[in-house]
């Protein structure tokens, strides 16, 4: 098990089994990075610096901090399993031009000859403006992919509650990287997410080549997300689930630029309930 430096393409899909069916999937691409890399910046990519795609501190774990491990040591401090001398990857979507839509971004620590997965972190962001850190150390015995289950503790989607739990699934090696997150209540799946995506090697040939596809992919999204959202509350005829106040310490205003605010999706959610 490995993973490096990459530009993955490939396919997002996402299944919802309750209360009624619901399925779509989508072309998608996410960049990994190691987020020590010093060397780079091109007129095309930028760690941390202003580019027409770029992967920015700023945008993530609250942006209090101009880089990524200064971000990741406040959160992880204290973690037993936290080693700031080993290596760690994200793997996210980068921003077009400074914004960005996010569902889930990942952060991978590995251990010092990078063959195993020590920690993750799933930083999540809704479409009310709020993100959420999931630090997933409590992995299941017994399994050939590495897994990982959580609570459920943030509101993401206005058409389910905050009950269930998450089983988080992670093969990748130098190829290909899969990834599966589960809401399960009651060993019963409620919701699936997936992505699989083949490995591109990280160049500047290769951004330049996914730039037309990355750029897409960032503008549509959201469009997508009040598409989808349509299907299940017009056609579909889901119960909405009005946003609780955020009590988990680890659920935090987003810090990156998205179009969808908070009042934008609130109002065009009511707007459609009439």
């Amino acid at each position: 098990m490995s993973i490096s430096n990459g530009i993955y393409i490939g396919k997002l899909k996402h299944n919802r089994f309750i209360p009624k069916l619901h399925s779509f999937n989508y072309k998608h691409v996410m960049i990994a990075i190691d987020i020590d890399t010093e060397q780079n910046s091109s007129f095309i990519f930028g760690l941390n610096k202003f580019r027409v795609l770029s992967i920015n501190a700023k945008n993530h774990l609250g942006g209090k901090h101009s880089n990524f491990r200064a971000a990741v040591n406040q959160l992880l401090e204290t973690h037993p399993k936290y080693n700031k001398k080993n290596p760690m990857i994200i793997l996210t979507t980068p921003s077009v031009l400074g914004h960005v839509f996010n569902p889930a971004s990942f952060f991978f620590q590995l251990n010092e000859e990078r063959t195993e997965l020590d920690l993750v972190i799933v930083e999540v962001n809704n479409t009310f403006g709020e993100a959420h850190t999931y630090v997933l150390d409590k992995q299941k015995s017994n399994t050939k992919v590495p897994t990982y289950f959580n609570k459920k503790e943030f509101h993401v989607s206005p058409f389910a509650d905050m009950t269930g739990d998450y089983t988080f699934k992670f093969e990748f090696n130098e190829n290909d990287i899969k990834i599966s997150i589960n809401l399960m209540k009651n060993d019963t799946p409620v919701i699936t997410a997936n992505f699989e995506g083949v490995k591109n090697n990280f160049t500047h040939g290769n951004l330049f080549k996914s730039l037309l596809r990355i750029i897409t992919i960032a503008y549509l999204s959201e469009m997508r997300i009040l598409s989808q959202a349509f299907r299940l509350m017009v056609r579909k005829k889901l119960q909405f689930y009005p946003k609780p106040k955020p009590e988990n310490i680890n659920t935090y205003k987003s810090s990156a630029p998205s179009y969808i605010n908070e009042m934008k999706f609130i109002k065009w959610v009511k707007k459609f309930k009439k």
